[in-house]
């Protein structure tokens, strides 16, 4: 749902209601009810650019939130590590440098690659995208010392492992506001 606000203009008065349909509106009509608004704007923008107004992160909340999404991919990329023969990490901390690395690769470059792969992604109703994320894991091991991938295959299965894993713990810990 739509995160609203109201604005009143020239009074400095600010008020919020999460239940107006409308993204932007001026006057009667923004309530559906009817009556006299002068001056009222409300404004209403999707909740994944401005999230709730109630629930609006603070600076240690998105910042908390980034570490534990870290910490999950770091065990992620340690039970890989594991499982995976030929996807080897030296150290934990290795590991979450390699999520560290993994984590920018995947909001900066995969969605490059996505776009650049888009017709073979169709042909194959998405399964490249595993492809893509193999490429990247092997990427990783290119930055981190102490992170090395033997093959192709090892960063194939281990891309796989890492994003089951991270799922089901990202399910697992979920997100405070979805608690609530």
């Amino acid at each position: 749902m739509a995160a609203c606000g109201a604005w009143i203009a020239g009074s400095g008065l600010n008020s919020r209601s999460s239940r107006l349909p409308n993204w932007h509106s001026t006057g009667p009509s923004a309530s559906g009810q009817g009556g006299n608004w002068t001056g009222l704007t409300l404004v209403c923008a999707p909740p994944i650019l401005y999230g709730s107004f109630t629930d609006s992160p603070t600076r240690e909340g998105a910042m908390g939130g980034l570490i534990i999404r870290f910490i999950i991919m770091t065990v992620a990329v340690l039970i890989a590590g594991s499982i995976i023969p030929g996807f080897t990490i030296a150290s934990p901390w290795d590991a979450f440098f390699a999520a560290v690395i993994l984590s920018l690769l995947n909001s900066f470059v995969r969605p490059i690659l996505v776009l650049l792969t888009l017709p073979i992604n169709l042909v194959t109703l998405g399964l490249f995208t595993l492809v893509i994320n193999g490429i990247l894991v092997a990427l990783t091991a290119l930055f981190v010392k102490g992170f090395t991938i033997d093959g192709f295959g090892s960063a194939f299965l281990g891309a796989l492992v890492v994003s089951i894993v991270a799922t089901l713990l990202n399910l697992m810990v979920g997100d405070k506001k979805e608690k609530k």
